[in-house]
């Protein structure tokens, strides 16, 4: 079996990737479609750490028990946690969240008061928030 100097072999990255992949659709589906539990919210990454428990007791007793060699090693496991808890922050309040309120919030609220319209909003580029008043109120 080849593996890497490192000790992890490229299934490692697959299932982690695949995993992200689901925390990536998962988590903005489920605080902003359902408006459910918040898994990307606090700093503990529950999603990550929810799908680590499934991954540790359900899949790896059952790919060591086919076969030995097809468990995760240790240094595998800390691999797909780390690709986790790191795709938790994206698509949540960790990076996302923020920025999509940032960037749509100079349109949003920009009134005659605070002059935004004059003094803020030609500086952010057209393609980059929603075009008119109520595209604008349409995404809040």
């Amino acid at each position: 079996m080849l593996t890497h100097p490192t000790g992890l072999r490229p299934r490692a990255f697959f299932v982690g990737l695949l995993l992200c992949a689901g925390i990536s659709a998962g988590i903005p589906y489920g605080e902003f479609v359902i408006q459910g539990t918040r898994l990307g919210l606090s700093s503990s990454t529950p999603a990550a750490l929810f799908l680590l428990f499934l991954l540790i007791v359900f899949v790896h007793p059952v790919l060591t028990a086919l076969r030995p060699s097809w468990g995760f090693t240790r240094d595998e496991l800390l691999l797909v946690t780390v690709m986790m808890i790191v795709a938790t922050a994206i698509p949540s309040r960790g990076f996302t969240g923020m920025a999509m309120a940032m960037i749509s919030g100079v349109p949003y609220y920009a009134s005659p008061e605070n002059q935004w319209s004059e003094v803020l909003v030609p500086y952010v580029p057209g393609w980059i928030h929603p075009q008119g008043h109520q595209a604008v109120k349409d995404f809040y």
